[in-house]
């Protein structure tokens, strides 16, 4: 493989993350989101995307960060055989997520529409919901967390709770293990490319506030105090509890 060829590469970068360039620094990694919407990249070795293709394997890139081609960077130009010996192996190949913040709504939700609704989210300039297949509660906890919410009581309904919407669904299988940032850092299927089982009532909705109730009384009005907190319903403790927070209480719930 030539030089020329490796750059004929690049200009198909943005649907072709996993070449052959050894992990090299987060500023290095920085310069492959050319044309992407968002500029902050996340590194990560080849275990999260599987190996690249290619023989022709780069080390140490030395980029600052501003540059408009790869040929701009330090290391420049690359020639055969000059990576260490180590670099060979695909085990270093690096991978790198160029958009790590998906932009996200909520939309047709009741009430405080700031803390729950529909999913949607933007990709490839287009606005869709997120297919309830396979989602779960780590799932809406991540959503949570990109939005700015609590996580602590997140809760998702599926079969189009808050609506169906007017687009197809852009995510299919969303698999979270709750820590993430962002879904771009979950698995799923290939976003856009939607498992036959969906459909505009499989869309997904999240609620991020913390749910209060009065419960265990004679009318809905009153009752002891409780929220759902981690996947349960909790109580509050009389100590320390004032005339402001029964006024919240009864407020929300």
């Amino acid at each position: 493989t030539t030089a020329y060829d490796f750059e004929t590469a690049l200009t198909n970068i943005k649907d072709e993350l996993n070449f052959s360039i050894t992990e090299s620094g987060e500023q290095s990694a920085a310069n492959i989101s050319t044309n992407m919407t968002h500029k902050t990249a996340i590194i990560h070795d080849r275990s999260k995307y599987g190996i690249g293709s290619g023989s022709l394997v780069v080390e140490d890139l030395n980029c600052t960060g501003t540059e408009d081609n790869l040929d701009e960077c330090g290391s420049f130009p690359w020639l055969e055989g000059s990576a260490s010996p180590s670099c060979n192996s695909h085990y270093y190949d690096v991978g790198v997520n160029c958009r790590p913040n998906t932009p996200i709504r909520l939309v047709n939700g009741t009430n405080a529409t700031k803390y729950l609704g529909r999913v949607e989210i933007e990709y490839d300039g287009k606005w869709g919901p997120i297919c309830d297949r396979s989602f779960d509660a780590n799932n809406a906890k991540v959503i949570c967390r990109m939005l700015g919410l609590n996580t602590e009581s997140a809760i998702y309904h599926g079969n189009a709770f808050y609506g169906t919407g007017n687009t197809g669904a852009i995510i299919s299988n969303l698999n979270c293990h709750g820590h993430e940032q962002d879904i771009s850092e979950c698995g799923a299927d290939t976003w856009s490319e939607i498992h036959g089982y969906c459909s505009a009532v499989n869309n997904v909705a999240v609620q991020c506030n913390t749910p209060v109730r009065v419960n265990n009384a004679w009318t809905l009005y009153l009752g002891v105090v409780e929220v759902y907190i981690r996947g349960s319903w909790r109580r509050v403790c009389f100590d320390n509890f004032t005339d402001a927070d029964a006024e919240t209480i009864c407020n929300i719930a």
